[in-house]
């Protein structure tokens, strides 16, 4: 760790960039969103992204929450074969709908892919919940109590700003470092929508 006070510390020092480098292991460049007494917030995005994303989203000409449900539903049935997992045809199905959609519209690719790397953060994390790994052709297929479990405390941890889309990188200057996703609201919503379209009920209740 370095030796630098808290006063001392400066966004711009090489050193800090040195430091996430050696000492927290990222490999790819980060942005200073915002830094104060007690830590230094970091994106590898570029400033505006959720703005951005959101201007794409409104863009793709979506009629409603259930309008995208149904889109992703029944391309997930009618394009993949029977055997494949759930969440994976799921994931798929999203990034079908959304260049579709953007190829409509005329959305550039790159602001597309944005929305793609969300996309696989999502699916990585619904995979992670639904263990049991239901296939398209188990009609049969219930959450267990333990999926149901998890993912009411994957959005707990969502909703505390502490979750895969939120990282600890350790401590420089004395100030926690975190590096944040701004697209994390978007996410939340597309984790709810994947729970209920890969398993067909309503997501668990948190207030329990």
């Amino acid at each position: 760790m370095p030796n630098n006070s808290k006063n001392q510390f400066e966004p711009s020092d090489s050193s800090f960039s040195q430091w996430l480098i050696t000492e927290a292991r990222v490999s790819e460049p980060r942005r200073i969103v915002r830094t104060d007494e007690t830590t230094v917030l970091v994106s590898k995005v570029e400033s505006g992204f959720a703005v951005e994303l959101h201007n794409t989203l409104d863009l793709l000409g979506f009629k409603s929450d259930d309008d995208f449900k149904l889109q992703v539903r029944t391309r997930m049935w009618d394009a993949y074969p029977v055997n494949m997992g759930r969440v994976e045809a799921w994931r798929l199905s999203v990034k079908d709908v959304f260049l579709e959609s953007g190829k409509e519209f005329s959305i550039p690719v790159a602001r597309l892919n944005e929305i793609q790397i969300g996309v696989d953060s999502v699916a990585a994390l619904l995979d992670a919940t639904l263990w049991t790994n239901p296939a398209l052709a188990d009609d049969a297929y219930q959450p267990t109590t333990g999926e149901s479990k998890a993912y009411i405390e994957n959005l707990k941890a969502l909703n505390n700003g502490s979750d895969i889309f939120t990282r600890f990188y350790g401590y420089y200057a004395g100030k926690s470092v975190m590096n944040h996703c701004p697209g994390a609201l978007f996410a939340r919503e597309l984790l709810s929508s994947g729970w209920e379209i890969c398993t067909g009920v309503k997501t668990p209740d948190t207030k329990n």
